[in-house]
């Protein structure tokens, strides 16, 4: 925006940058089982783990009295519930989530810890754009069927990421994930994942077809989406007096354009500069004074005088 007054142009520039949204959702899984009861079992990533991402660790045994009493990994993020533990005594099913914000990233293997020995089926689950933050809960079973289904829930925040799990009592079982939601583990086993990012509130399920019926365990928990944050704007002092005079000739001479020559005094040095472009720092709000000038440095009120401001990123 411009406004002429006795050959001054005030220019006001007011360039903003916003940080860009992380990338909601899958970045890696991996999963194993002991084939035997244990007391500890670990899965480690194929790949890195990422600083700020979430890791979902979905477990389930075939113990129902033993209780998962810790977490680990190896790069010492701290890992804690997400849901409540789903026991049944008489079919030896046993189902758990916990969640981890990583604070540091690299090659990662988490281990899972039961109050006894269990022969555990454990997933883990790298995402981003996820915070730990459960905005709700759902489980059912152990019921006997092909179809499992958690019950349902009911979102509060747009954006959610929905985590279901499901853990049958025999081995081998074919996996498919329900409407809407997406299997991210190999479809036989003895328990699968499924997500979904659900940009509504509302009510949701988890569901998963088994291929043959089987007792079974099925847990949902919505997962808030990461906060966005506003960069600050850096501040500068002063103000640029961006000066154009009429002193070039037909010839090419350094430093104009159309006719003209630019000078520009750099605001935190204080030095003038003759350049036909001016460099404009990003991500703050900038003013700048245009003064229209003769060859003999005179300020000329007649116009127009008319300026350009083309920007670029910086690379």
């Amino acid at each position: 925006m411009a406004k002429f007054a006795r050959g001054y142009i005030f220019v006001g520039l007011l360039i903003l940058i916003s940080a860009p949204r992380a990338h909601a959702g899958l970045v890696q899984t991996s999963s194993g089982t002991p084939g035997a009861p244990v007391s500890t079992y670990s899965v480690g990533f194929s790949s890195p783990v990422t600083t700020s991402d979430l890791v979902l660790v979905a477990i389930g045994t075939n113990v129902p009295t033993a209780t998962i009493t810790s977490v680990t990994d190896a790069l010492g993020n701290t890992f804690t519930p997400a849901t409540g533990l789903v026991a049944d005594p008489n079919r030896g099913l046993g189902e758990q989530i916990w969640m981890a914000f990583l604070k540091a990233s690299g090659t990662d293997t988490v281990a899972v810890s039961v109050s006894q020995a269990a022969n555990l089926h454990v997933i883990v689950a790298e995402y981003s754009g996820i915070a730990a933050v459960v905005d709700a809960l759902a489980a059912a079973g152990p019921v006997s069927g092909t179809a499992a289904d958690s019950g349902a829930l009911t979102t509060l925040t747009p954006g959610d990421l929905l985590f279901g799990h499901v853990v049958t009592e025999h081995l081998n079982h074919t996996f498919t994930a329900g409407t809407g939601s997406l299997r991210q583990t190999s479809p036989s086993g003895a328990s699968a994942i499924e997500d979904q990012l659900v940009s509504a509130t509302g009510g949701y399920h988890a569901t998963f077809i088994l291929d043959t019926a089987d007792y079974w365990i099925c847990a949902l928990v919505a997962l808030k989406p990461a906060a966005t944050s506003t960069p600050s704007l850096p501040t500068i002092s002063g103000v640029m007096n961006l000066i154009v005079q009429n002193i070039c000739s037909a010839t090419a001479t350094t430093g104009c354009v159309n006719g003209f020559q630019i000078t520009h005094i750099d605001p935190t040095t204080g030095t003038t500069v003759i350049d036909a472009t001016v460099l404009i720092p990003s991500s703050l709000t900038y003013t700048v004074n245009a003064i229209g000038k003769d060859a003999t440095g005179n300020a000329t009120f007649a116009p127009p005088i008319a300026l350009l401001f083309s920007f670029s990123p910086s690379p």
